[in-house]
């Protein structure tokens, strides 16, 4: 579904130089990604449906939400491109999360 996407495709939206690294934001079609010019996207969304978990890695990270019985704190290390965020206040929005980036 994704594999389109690299560091080429789409409309530059933001580009910064961030401790020897670039970092890049880009829409195509109707996603937005976000990668650190090393060819791999680090994290997207569709633009209209933005609480949707796209990469398999995301929806890994919440395996642990399965089970506790009702989730009240969360604490995520590494905000990223705020796919986990966006996910969590959509589906529990109750939930409490901190998210410390590094």
């Amino acid at each position: 579904m994704l594999d389109h996407l690299d560091p080429r495709s789409g409309q530059r939206r933001f580009r910064a130089r961030e401790g020897g690294r670039v970092v890049e934001v880009r829409d195509a079609g109707p996603y937005r990604f976000l990668h650190f010019g090393d060819g791999e996207v680090q994290a997207i969304m569709e633009r209209g449906r933005p609480a949707q978990l796209l990469l398999p890695y995301n929806a890994a990270m919440l395996a642990g939400l399965m089970f506790p019985p009702a989730p009240r704190r969360l604490l995520n290390l590494g905000l990223g491109g705020g796919c986990i965020e966006r996910f969590l206040s959509c589906h529990w929005p109750a939930l409490r999360v901190t998210s410390v980036e590094g």
